[in-house]
């Protein structure tokens, strides 16, 4: 082998030892995420992951320290790909009004295509220790739910306090819910059915964010 040839295999082998890597974490993430989704937190063994990725458990650990590190990091993705979706919608050109609605039309393209992400923010809607939510709700959550506070204010500047959180758990649940509980309601429906469906809820939560806007008063 020549000189050339010795430098090129040591410069090769740690990228794709690299991507490698990069490529089994996004494994782990994956299938964390959908047992996750599945069976929440305490349901979702390392083991069961580690198999369902067919993996060894150590293999797990050598990227996340712990069940708990996994489940943040899971939840921290999903969040964070909300965030970004968010920040298009609410950063892109039009006024207000329209900036918000691109963003109701983008969260629900999301969990439609992603209903495992619905699954865990619904786990955590329904956490009842609060001491146990996952940091980045703190990180990207919060920043996602800031954003749409400031667009909501910039349209409806006097509006209640209130009104720009009413509007988003508004939307965030019946979409959260409908991802996740109403398509397990109606099982054994074909997958064209079910996309059909989401779409007819996609339009008529258009409809409502509308009327909310609409209808909603400045505080007295």
């Amino acid at each position: 082998m020549s000189q050339t040839q010795a430098q090129r295999k040591r410069t090769t082998s740690p990228r794709r030892s690299q991507e490698r890597g990069e490529r089994t974490r996004a494994r782990i993430l994956e299938v964390a995420e959908e047992l996750f989704a599945r069976h929440g937190y305490s349901g979702a063994s390392l083991d069961a992951i580690a198999a369902k990725a067919e993996m060894h458990k150590p293999g797990i650990c050598y990227y996340f320290a712990s069940k708990r590190a996994l489940y943040e990091a899971v939840v921290g993705e999903a969040l964070g790909s909300l965030e970004e979706l968010a920040r298009q919608a609410l950063s892109s050109s039009g006024s207000p009004r329209e900036r918000l609605l691109r963003s109701v039309e983008n969260w629900v393209d999301a969990l439609a295509a992603r209903p495992t992400a619905a699954c865990l923010l619904l786990h955590e809607a329904a956490n009842p220790d609060p001491k146990g939510v996952p940091q980045a709700f703190q990180g990207p959550g919060a920043r996602t739910a800031s954003m749409i506070e400031n667009a909501f204010h910039e349209l409806l500047p006097d509006a209640h306090p209130d009104d720009w959180f009413h509007f988003e758990s508004t939307i965030a649940g019946a979409t959260l819910f409908f991802a996740t509980g109403m398509q397990r309601l109606q099982s054994g429906r074909g997958e064209s059915d079910v996309q059909h469906s989401m779409e007819r809820h996609k339009t008529l939560l258009m409809r409502t964010a509308r009327a909310l806007l609409r209808e909603l008063r400045p505080a007295r």
